[in-house]
C-alpha cells in the first residue's frame, strides 16, 4: 500500500537551545587552531611590511634628490655641452635619450657621457679642486681645472695653456697628494677620536704642495748656487 505525502505525519523541528548566561564557555580550541594563530601573530603584518616599504621609498627619493641638486650645482664648473647635458637630465627632467638628441647624440652614447660626468662630479677631486682653485696661482687653477673639472689629459690640457707636459704633469701630482694628504690626516683624527691613539709624527696641519712649491728655482737667502761643472 502506497502512501501519500498527505498521510505522513510531519514532525516540527526544534529550535537551538539558546544558553541564557551572559558568560558562556567559549568552544575549546584544537591543537590545530593554537598553531595556526600563534603563526599569524609571529609572522609580520602586511601593514608593517607596506610603511617599511614606503620609509626605504621615500629615503631613496631624498637621496637622489639630494644627488641630483649636487650635480646641479656642480655642473656650473663643466665645459658648455657637458654642462648642458647635466641641465638637461637632473634639472629640467628630460630622459636621457631626449638630451641626447638636443646634441645630436644616440642615447648610448648621452647615457655614457652622462655616466662619466656623474662619476667624475661624485669624486673628493672634483669637490677639492672646486673650492680650493681660488687660493692657488692662476697657472695652477687653470691646469687643475682642466685636468680634473673638465676630463682633459694632462698632455691636452698642457697644449691648451701653453705649458710643458713636465709642469702640467706636476700640477696634477701635487693635486693628487694634497687630496692623499687630507684623507689621511681625516683617517686619523676618525682613529684619534674613536681609540684616542696620538700619532708621534702627525704634523700641526696638512700643507698644500701646490702653495708650498716656491714660485722661481732660486735657491734660499744665504745660500749659493753648487759650482756648475766645466767641460774639457
Amino acid at each position: 500500500m502506497f502512501h501519500t505525502s498527505s498521510d505522513r505525519s510531519v514532525s516540527p523541528i526544534a529550535p537551538p537551545a539558546i544558553d541564557p548566561s551572559p558568560h558562556a564557555e567559549p568552544p575549546a580550541r584544537t591543537g590545530a587552531s593554537r598553531r595556526r594563530r600563534a603563526a599569524r601573530v609571529h609572522q609580520p603584518s602586511d601593514f608593517l611590511a607596506r610603511r617599511r616599504r614606503r620609509q626605504q621609498q621615500a629615503r631613496r627619493h631624498a637621496e637622489g634628490r639630494e644627488l641630483a641638486d649636487q650635480y646641479v650645482e656642480r655642473a656650473a664648473a663643466l665645459p658648455s655641452r657637458d654642462r648642458q647635458l647635466v641641465l638637461a637630465v637632473y634639472e629640467r627632467g628630460m630622459y636621457i635619450k631626449d638630451a641626447g638628441a638636443e646634441q645630436g647624440l644616440s642615447p648610448a652614447i648621452a647615457g655614457r657621457r652622462l655616466a662619466r660626468l656623474t662619476a667624475r662630479m661624485k669624486s673628493p677631486t672634483f669637490a677639492m679642486v672646486l673650492s680650493r682653485r681660488d687660493e692657488w696661482p692662476r697657472e695652477v687653477a687653470r691646469l687643475a681645472t682642466r685636468i680634473f673639472l673638465h676630463g682633459v689629459s694632462a698632455r691636452e690640457s698642457a697644449d691648451l695653456e701653453g705649458v710643458t707636459y713636465f709642469r702640467a704633469r706636476k700640477v696634477q701630482l701635487a693635486v693628487l697628494l694634497l687630496l692623499n694628504q687630507r684623507r689621511v690626516q681625516r683617517d686619523r683624527e676618525q682613529i684619534r677620536r674613536d681609540m684616542e691613539i696620538r700619532f708621534d709624527d702627525e704634523p700641526a696641519e696638512v700643507r698644500d704642495p701646490i702653495l708650498d712649491t716656491p714660485s722661481s728655482t732660486s735657491p734660499p737667502s744665504g745660500q749659493s748656487r753648487p759650482p756648475r761643472p766645466t767641460s774639457r
